[in-house]
């Protein structure tokens, strides 16, 4: 649940998450896979919490997922993108496949632009 996570991040953070972006440029991931399923990407707006007021997140199809702790991830980022290593669930990552463990508290990856000086925190949900 999305909301969850908003009060997991207040909690755990204060509320001070990296800033993400206000959704001015390009989509930083355009589509996410689990072993062929395709998971849903939102952007949403977030009443409190973040400083932009934007909630991003990745649903993953709950019949996708046999491990929580080793699901494997295909990201299409968008041009200029890439995965930050303050990302708090990555165990691997190998080109645009990534490895992640579902069971962290309040599963996230983080995309960068640095050319742009922009960053999206991306909730992880099994659904």
């Amino acid at each position: 649940n999305i909301r969850d996570f908003s009060a997991i991040i207040t909690e755990k953070y204060g509320g001070r998450v990296p800033a993400s972006s206000d959704g001015a440029s390009t989509n930083a991931i355009s589509s996410v896979n689990v072993n062929g399923k395709e998971c849903r990407v939102d952007a949403v707006k977030n009443p409190g919490g973040q400083e932009t007021g934007m909630l991003f997140s990745i649903s993953i199809p709950k019949a996708a997922v046999q491990d929580e702790t080793n699901v494997t991830l295909t990201l299409e980022l968008g041009s200029g993108w890439s995965i930050s290593e303050d990302s708090n669930c990555i165990v691997q990552m190998d080109g645009s496949n990534v490895i992640v463990d579902l069971s962290e508290e309040a599963p996230l990856i983080i995309v960068k632009a640095d050319a742009m000086d922009k960053t999206r925190c991306y909730h992880l949900a099994v659904e």
